[in-house]
Formats: structure tokens, C-alpha cells, sequence
């Protein structure tokens, strides 16, 4: 899970990208019982703040870009260029995130039909494109350690509770197994499958590599 602010281990050099795979599952009160059952270790516990950002038509939103601030640090989700996957059904579930304000400005300028200088500050950028806040959202994040896999539970402030189960592996032929090996833990905790929202997206693939090529919610 790459996302701006948490703990990211840098890869050695000259080792091999790893790829993340992901899913996005709902929870429920038993789900953390039934992760210590199993031997897993809390690692981290944390509370984050979202605030996201949009013009008064949302044409980011509705365009499947997610422009906000988590905790100050300015980050962009949106489709990738070059999807790992043919099958729009997937395509609609991979977002490709940016974190530098230039890339971020141009992205956002190109969606809104706009003409803003990608060495414009943000704040330059949300006044020329009328764009501000429309949600704000604190979430507490617990992080479990289980074998090979990550586990994070998120709850939002306003009751919504989602997690993710991650693996990581070295070649793109070992993602469905991975996936697979996912389904069979997401079953043993208990979780359902969650299909809908940014961040709350069921399928994820993605290369340790520079952030703005990277697919990560």
C-alpha cells in the first residue's frame, strides 16, 4: 500500500521490483478476533485525515479522479495510462497515483479543460479552477502482519469500514495465485467483497516503483 504518509521500505538496489497485489474487502466486530486466532500481529495503529477536493460540477469525481489532502500531503488517483488489464471491469478498479504538484496540476487541468501552468502553487490551482473541498474524512487505520500477508482495517469517521489484504510477489505470472491465496484468507476472516468508491476499489496490481507510474489506491 503506497499511499503518501504511510511507512514505504524502499527496494535494495538492483533487487527486483516487487508487485503488490491487493483486495478491497468490508469487515465485521469478530474480524480482528479472527485475525489474532490465526496468529496475526498488530504492527501499527494510526488515525489520518482526508479532505478531498473538486469543482462544483465534480467533473474530477465523475471523470474517476480523486484530487485531496491526506494529513497536508497533496495526492492524486485517477486511471492508469497503461492499465495492467484489458478488462474494463478491472481497468475501473486500478488507480495510478501522483503526488507531485506539477503532475498533479497537470492531470487535474487536462480533466477540467483547463490551461494552468504546471508551475503554479495548489493554492494557485484550486483558485483558478474554482475547485474546494467537498468531504472530509478521519480514519483509524490498525496494520496486521499474518504469514506472507498485510492486513489493514480502516474505519471512517462516519461508521464506513473497509480492509485490504495485500501479498507481495516478484513476476506478473504469480499474481493469480496470489489473488487466489487472498480469496481463501478474505473467507477464513470472514470479509465480503466491496465494489464501489475510490480507495474502496476490490482489486489492485501494482509495481514498486516512482510514484507517478505507480497503481496504488
Amino acid at each position: 500500500m503506497a499511499n503518501q504518509g504511510d511507512a514505504k521500505t524502499e527496494p535494495l538496489p538492483n533487487a527486483p521490483p516487487t508487485i503488490e497485489v491487493e483486495r478491497k474487502f468490508t469487515f465485521t466486530d469478530s474480524t480482528e478476533d479472527k485475525l489474532q486466532e490465526q496468529g496475526a500481529s498488530l504492527i501499527q495503529q494510526k488515525t489520518f485525515t482526508d479532505i478531498y477536493y473538486d469543482v462544483p460540477q465534480y467533473s474530477l469525481t465523475l471523470s474517476d479522479h480523486w484530487l485531496r489532502q491526506r494529513d497536508g500531503v497533496w495526492e492524486l488517483k485517477c486511471p492508469p495510462e497503461n492499465p495492467t488489464t484489458n478488462d474494463l471491469s478491472q481497468v475501473t478498479c486500478q488507480y495510478a497515483e501522483h503526488v507531485t504538484i506539477p503532475e498533479i496540476i497537470a492531470k487535474c487541468s487536462a480533466v477540467l479543460g483547463l490551461s494552468i501552468p504546471t508551475d503554479s502553487s495548489m493554492q494557485e490551482f484550486l483558485t483558478s479552477a474554482q475547485c474546494g473541498q467537498f468531504a472530509t474524512i478521519k480514519t483509524e487505520r490498525k496494520s496486521y502482519s499474518l504469514n506472507e500477508f498485510s492486513v489493514d482495517l480502516d474505519t471512517a469517521d462516519f461508521g464506513f469500514r473497509v480492509g485490504e489484504i495485500e501479498v507481495l510477489v516478484l513476476e506478473e505470472n504469480k499474481v493469480a495465485d496470489a489473488l487466489s491465496r487472498i480469496d481463501m484468507l478474505a473467507k477464513t476472516l470472514g470479509f465480503q467483497a466491496l465494489w464501489t468508491g475510490e480507495s474502496l476499489y476490490p482489486y489492485q496490481i501494482s509495481e514498486d516503483c516512482d510514484d507517478d507510474d505507480e497503481i496504488s489506491p
